[in-house]
């Protein structure tokens, strides 16, 4: 079953706690922080570790994850490590033959922490050889993280199909453009759905009825 991951763009406290407690209440254990507003990197580490160990005193039980877009993605694993995130999602994994061992280096820090690392990712160089990337994913990531070419842009189910057949059994998340209306796509080929922008408002709150329109398959 394909499991539905809301990413919260975080801007305070209060609006993380509301997006938070709809999730749960929705029945979701699982959240994403992401910041865009604040790129001051000691300020975003203390603002998500405020959101995390209130997530956590609050619901036990839920998985959080963070994308540190103001980080290199050693230094990102790093600091999730050391707050304690369940998950590492990182728009840069250096999974290439020309970069193999800092992709190497990064496994190496990551200790528990799932790792969503991405592959032809939106805004990215392309890959050298996405055959291979794909193929070696598995030995420095968790989850194969792909994308559209642009927010909110859906991936092309060819490219989808394409990806799934170089992974195999590993498993497989979009990070854009998937909404209500086209997510039975592709329901047969993803383990993720990490989801942003077909659920939430301008003032980054999370819309519930579009919330459950996602849910209901």
């Amino acid at each position: 079953m394909t499991k539905i991951i809301p990413v919260i763009h975080t801007i305070n406290l209060e609006q993380v706690k509301y997006n938070v407690n709809l999730c749960h209440n929705n029945g979701i254990n699982d959240v994403f922080l992401i910041n865009h507003l604040i790129r001051e990197s000691k300020r975003v580490s203390f603002e998500f570790q405020k959101y995390f160990e209130w997530i956590k005193s609050t619901y036990s039980n839920m998985n959080v994850g963070v994308n540190y877009l103001q980080l290199s993605t050693l230094d990102a694993v790093k600091e999730a490590n050391s707050i304690g995130f369940d998950y590492i999602w990182a728009d840069k994994s250096y999974v290439a033959k020309s970069t193999e061992s800092y992709a190497q280096e990064i496994k190496d820090i990551k200790s528990d922490i799932k790792y969503f690392g991405c592959v032809a990712f939106k805004y990215q160089k392309p890959e050298e050889d996405l055959e291979w990337t794909c193929k070696n994913a598995n030995r420095f990531m968790d989850v194969l993280t792909t994308s559209g070419e642009a927010t909110a842009n859906a991936p092309s189910i060819q490219k989808i199909k394409n990806i799934k057949d170089f992974i195999g059994d590993m498993p497989l998340a979009i990070a854009s453009g998937i909404t209500p209306e086209n997510k039975m796509d592709y329901l047969e080929y993803v383990d993720y759905f990490l989801v942003a922008s077909s659920i939430t408002n301008a003032s980054e709150r999370i819309l519930e009825s579009r919330l459950k329109e996602l849910l209901n398959f």
